[in-house]
């Protein structure tokens, strides 16, 4: 089921604005539980709608085509989400974190680098530092739950990007890493 979840501004957080599938068969116990942690993650005001969009259907917002969401696979909106995972977790001194990004593959995985994004989210004064250390920590949150397009909201929306937006910055700014590591070796 596919469903869209929106919320406005938040404590500081942008508005919230994206599309993700829930796996299952129990359409109102899934929707009711998507309704619940969307509250959880983005204050009393949001709301969860079940949709359904034919492929190709919404406005267009001069996105890379090559690099919608609607045109790569799950593993490959997964690795831009490890990508900027990782970034943030190195960014703010989580090594460790960053290097596990990269093998975490079971849902215990993305629990672990969740409670450690939570962690240091509480270690840190900046209010920035929270406010990304918090998306990273939802973001990993929604991985535990195998929902690779929850993850890509949450970080578009931290980043006050469309998903489409976040995904062309993200994969340009992942190849560009790539091949300066290259360039480098």
């Amino acid at each position: 089921m596919k469903l869209l979840v929106t919320a406005p501004p938040f404590n500081g957080r942008p508005e919230v604005r994206f599309e993700a599938t829930v796996p299952g068969d129990d359409a109102p116990v899934a929707l009711e539980c998507a309704r619940v942690e969307a509250r959880h993650h983005f204050g009393p005001a949001a709301t969860v709608e079940a949709v359904d969009k034919t492929e190709g259907e919404g406005e267009g917002n001069g996105a890379d085509s090559s690099t919608s969401p609607r045109h790569l696979t799950p593993p490959a909106l997964l690795a831009l989400v490890r990508h900027d995972l990782a970034d943030t977790a190195r960014r703010n001194g989580l090594q460790c974190v960053a290097r596990a990004i990269g093998a975490a593959d079971r849902p215990a995985d993305w629990e672990e680098i969740r409670a450690d994004f939570d962690t240091a989210r509480f270690l840190r004064g900046s209010t920035d530092d929270r406010y990304e250390l918090e998306a990273a920590r939802d973001a990993a949150a929604s991985l535990k739950l195998d929902d690779v397009g929850a993850a890509v909201g949450v970080l578009a929306a931290c980043c006050g990007l469309g998903v489409d937006e976040w995904v062309a910055a993200t994969a340009r700014e992942r190849e560009d890493q790539l091949a300066a590591s290259k360039g480098g070796a």
